[in-house]
């Protein structure tokens, strides 16, 4: 079994996509998204002047954005809106 707590097992809090999802090929290849706990897909803005961005959504679970509620599948990627009021934070449903 993962390892998902921090506290009990010393899994790191923020980690790369891989660690939560090893079986998804696609995820060993980003290194622009991380997860925050095993519940939380962040996808940071990194490019100056950008409202939106490309997100990859790991196969395996429905990811719902914290702001908007809109929910994604699991293994498609979608361009959302990120604005300077709130960012790419999703959580798993």
């Amino acid at each position: 079994m993962l390892a998902t707590n921090a506290s009990a097992a010393g899994a790191p809090p923020q980690r790369p996509l891989f660690f939560d999802f090893p079986d998804d090929p696609k995820v060993w290849g980003i290194d622009d998204e991380f997860m925050f706990g095993p519940e939380w897909l962040v996808a940071p803005v990194v490019t100056q002047n950008a409202t939106s961005r490309s997100v990859y959504f790991p196969a395996g679970a429905s990811w719902k954005h914290h702001f908007s509620t809109k929910v994604y599948s699991g293994g498609s990627t979608a361009v959302v809106p990120a604005p300077l009021e709130t960012f790419p934070a999703f959580t798993r449903v």
